[in-house]
């Protein structure tokens, strides 16, 4: 039982690891998609990868106190650096669809 009266100095919650599975992967969805849309408009910001991968968009579950500073700067990174293979990829596929609608 929780009381806000109490001098609590930290709360846990465990959860499933194939819980924690889905927040992670939810996360990096929802971050990589909007680096993209950003990456497309050319107004990528790091900063802002950065605060996408910290927590689900409504906080149920919060990456960034489990990873340290150093690995959520790997992250972003990572992400950054694949985003301009990400397009080109997806480039390639839409003129292949192109090519076959055509047919």
């Amino acid at each position: 039982m929780l009381s806000k009266d109490l001098p609590y100095k930290a709360t846990y919650i465990f959860k499933k690891e194939e819980q924690v599975n889905e927040f992670v992967k939810e996360i990096l969805e929802i971050s990589i998609e909007k680096a993209y849309l950003s990456f497309r408009k050319k107004e990528l910001s790091p900063a802002n990868v950065a605060e996408d991968i910290e927590e689900t968009p409504d906080e149920r579950f919060r990456l960034k106190y489990i990873l340290s500073t150093e690995q959520l700067e790997d992250v972003v990174k990572s992400i950054v650096e694949l985003l301009p293979n990400m397009d080109k990829a997806i480039d390639s596929l839409k003129i292949e669809l192109k090519v076959r609608r055509k047919r």
